[in-house]
């Protein structure tokens, strides 16, 4: 019995009470099905993207992120309207529109980074395309699964290649769990591999405790208060303790210098490898120039950020807690 096989049949046991709860994947593969009908997109007013906000797992999460992207209009109400109408209905194959949606400034949205954009790709054309967020990286790599490696900055590529890779397994779980519901079989993937991750520490036999770390960025190198204010965080640079350092970890964001102090509170989101800096994070390097080069990192979620209200050094260090921290310091690249 392959690995793959055996989680399958581990979750069949456990699918119907699973999507019994799961009752948002349904209400808001409906919510895109009747957003991105033509005759809506082109009569829509800004209230009416603003939903979109309460229908993507990211922008729920990062409320941040949420603001930046649907908190006030970036564009005139028509470029929204054109750029969704292009993406839905466009000519064209979807990889291409896709692509022309992320980096064309014709169609561009402000602030809708890959992972929105990767959400609404996978309502949109859930036949052809699977999610491919932290959950479903993280549960492809439980599996062994080999995902052909793409430039970070090429969100198609990504996509593609995620689809195609994990095409066996949507096989398989149609032959051993069999279908739970009546929506696209993808969606039902992606629910498999998010049952995976947030059983993660169990099902890799991992027994180790959750461990806490302080994660630390030098202001000379990485304006850390404006990537959270921007909700452009979502890497950080491992230098040490790269063995220790696993997903559901949690620590503190640490920026030394004159104001040094914690400046949010966040999640690791995938093991210790090798990642490459995205465009959103590198606008807020100080040198404001980025190579682009892999890094040795992690994957991060931010829980909580008080960026604009840190807690600084000084009431940092009356907490004993505190002052017996684990400490994995940012590269020096930053």
């Amino acid at each position: 019995m392959t690995k793959t096989t055996e989680y399958l049949e581990a979750f069949k046991l456990q699918a119907p009470a699973w999507f019994a709860k799961a009752t948002f994947v349904r209400d808001y593969f409906e919510f895109f099905r009747t957003f991105f009908k033509r005759e809506n997109l082109e009569k829509a007013e800004w209230p009416d993207v603003q939903k979109i906000g309460s229908h993507l797992h990211c922008f729920q999460s990062m409320a941040l992120a949420k603001g930046n992207a649907l908190g006030r209009p970036n564009h005139p109400i028509e470029h929204y309207r054109k750029s969704f109408t292009y993406l839905a209905h466009g000519p064209g194959e979807p990889a291409e529109r896709i692509r022309r949606f992320c980096n064309d400034a014709e169609y561009r949205l402000d602030y809708f980074g890959k992972a929105a954009i990767s959400e609404l790709v996978g309502y949109l054309f859930p036949e052809q395309f699977i999610f491919v967020n932290a959950r479903d990286v993280f549960a492809a790599d439980l599996l062994g699964i080999s995902v052909e490696k793409q430039d970070s900055d090429d969100l198609v590529g990504e996509l593609e290649a995620f689809s195609k890779a994990t095409r066996q397994v949507a096989k398989q779980y149609e032959e051993i769990v069999g279908r739970q519901t009546d929506l696209p079989l993808n969606l039902e993937v992606d629910q498999f591999f998010s049952w995976l991750f947030e059983n993660r520490e169990k099902e890799k036999g991992n027994a180790s405790e959750k461990q806490y770390w302080l994660f630390q960025a030098n202001p000379a190198y990485f304006d850390l208060p404006g990537a959270l204010k921007a909700g452009a965080l979502h890497t950080w640079r491992v230098n040490k303790h790269k063995q220790h350092i696993k997903p559901g970890d949690q620590f503190i964001i640490w920026q030394s210098g004159k104001n040094s102090g914690a400046y949010a509170f966040a999640t690791v989101m995938t093991h210790v490898g090798t990642l490459q800096e995205n465009k959103d994070e590198a606008a807020f390097q100080v040198d404001g120039d980025s190579d682009g080069e892999p890094f040795t990192g992690v994957e991060l979620r931010v829980d909580r950020n008080f960026s604009d209200t840190p807690i600084l050094k000084e009431v940092v260090t009356k907490c004993k807690q505190l002052a017996r921290r684990k400490e994995a310091r940012q590269s020096m690249a930053w």
